[in-house]
This record gives C-alpha cells, sequence and structure tokens, in this order.
C-alpha cells in the first residue's frame, strides 16, 4: 500500500513525499513487515505532445522493518519520469542502495532499472 502526495515546491519544481507499508509472505521464511519513506524532487526537461512533459529527478529512500525498528536499506536515484498520450508512464533511472549488514550500513549496490506506472 502507498500514499504519496506530490506538490509544487518552486515554479516547475515537484515535490513528492511516499509513505509504503509492505507486508511480505516470503516463501519458506518468516513473515516481515516493512515502511518505506520516500521524498522525490523532479523538474520538467521537455515535453511529449506538448502537454506532457519529461521530469528528471532525484529521490531518497529508507526501508525500515517494524520487527527490528532500525534502517535496513537506504537507496537513492536519479532518473526520468517519461508520460505517454496513455494514463501509462515509465520511469528509466540509476539507483545506488546502501544495505545493512552486521557491521552497519556498508554493502553497496549500483541500479539500472526501468518501471512502468499507471496514473489514476
Amino acid at each position: 500500500m502507498n500514499i504519496e502526495h506530490k506538490t509544487d515546491v518552486f515554479r516547475e519544481l515537484e515535490l513528492s513525499l511516499r509513505q509504503r507499508y509492505e507486508y511480505r509472505d516470503l516463501s519458506g521464511g518468516a513473515t516481515k513487515h516493512r515502511l518505506t519513506e520516500r521524498i522525490k524532487l523532479s523538474y520538467p526537461l521537455g515535453s511529449i505532445s506538448g502537454s506532457k512533459p519529461i521530469k528528471a529527478y532525484v529521490s531518497d529512500e529508507i526501508y525500515i522493518p517494524l520487527d527490528t525498528g532500525r534502517v535496513s536499506l537506504h537507496e537513492f536515484q536519479i532518473g526520468f519520469e517519461i508520460p505517454t498520450s496513455t494514463a501509462l508512464s515509465w520511469q528509466v533511472f540509476w539507483g545506488h542502495e546502501v544495505k545493512r549488514t552486521e557491521n552497519g550500513l556498508d554493502y553497496h549496490t549500483n541500479i539500472v532499472g526501468i518501471e512502468t506506472g499507471w496514473k489514476f
């Protein structure tokens, strides 16, 4: 479940705040509950058909498992939101994750990703 709020901060700069609750029932493992908190800033770069701008963005997200109550992962992203002529949109991004190990937040992973979404 996601709850997201978007608002204009300054001119065309958009701030998005998202909170997500995850209930994860893993096969052969324990059920896990976690919250993710995300802050995202985006700014339009151009437009498709003149009405839907492509937006560049940076975001920062933390993952908090509710059973431990401490941050388990921290993810930074730089990317583009690309709308289409329908309710479908694409996100293309590069991300960097820092995961918690027994010694602290020190396991690093780079991600290149493509996501799709529908706006209702």
